[in-house]
């Protein structure tokens, strides 16, 4: 369960993040922080107009975001090992990153970032976001939590497992990325398909009750 753990813990990171842009815009931008917010409820309302429900156009924004927080890192890969690209030196630096590239072969530098860097994007992305509206709320924390509990019972489980789906399936290949990688990570994939059908139905439930 150590890729749950890192899920939540990059999720808490964007949260942090969400909370810090808020008051620095707060600070120095406040005209900035309203279009921000402004942007944000013109997004959710496009999507609305477009499927005709709240609730559905949550669910579909919550599915996207999960398909490509579960294997986005996996169809990436799979397109850069295709491109058959050289490993680039400058990424050793990433070996302070994680004691697992210590002793890692110049493959596993390579496709590090494609495979990492979709699900830890999401986690910091909704993080973020929430933070941020948290920032709206500092007065009045309970209508915080009053809009959030609908959405955070099933969607914010669903949006870290499937992230955390991405970090399991790329902490099963970092060991072991040869000349079998795509036929590894299309294994790795179809093993946590379970897993992502749990998802699917979590979004569906909460979606369901929102509608």
């Amino acid at each position: 369960m150590r890729w749950l753990l890192k899920s939540l813990a990059l999720f808490a990171c964007g949260y942090a993040l969400g909370l810090v842009l808020f008051a620095l815009l707060s600070a120095a931008l406040p005209q900035l922080r309203q279009m921000l917010l402004e942007l944000l409820v013109s997004k959710a309302e496009a999507q609305e107009a477009i499927v005709g429900s709240a609730g559905y156009a949550i669910l579909l924004n919550n599915l996207l975001a999960s398909l490509l927080a579960s294997y986005g890192g996996v169809l990436t890969t799979l397109a850069f090992a295709r491109l058959d690209a050289a490993p680039d030196p400058r990424l050793g630096a990433l070996r302070r990153l994680d004691g697992r590239l210590r002793n890692a072969g110049e493959e596993a530098l390579k496709f590090y970032l494609s495979l990492f860097l979709i699900p830890a994007g999401v986690l910091l992305l909704n993080g973020a976001v929430l933070g941020f509206l948290l920032g709206f709320y500092l007065s009045s924390p309970g209508e915080y939590l009053a809009r959030l509990l609908p959405h955070a019972i099933f969607e914010l489980p669903a949006i870290l497992l499937s992230a955390g789906i991405g970090i399991k399936i790329g902490d099963a290949l970092l060991p072991e990325l040869g000349t079998r990688l795509q036929a590894e990570l299309l294994r790795q994939a179809r093993r946590t398909l379970p897993l992502y059908l749990l998802v699917v139905l979590l979004l569906c439930v909460g979606a369901y009750l929102e509608a």
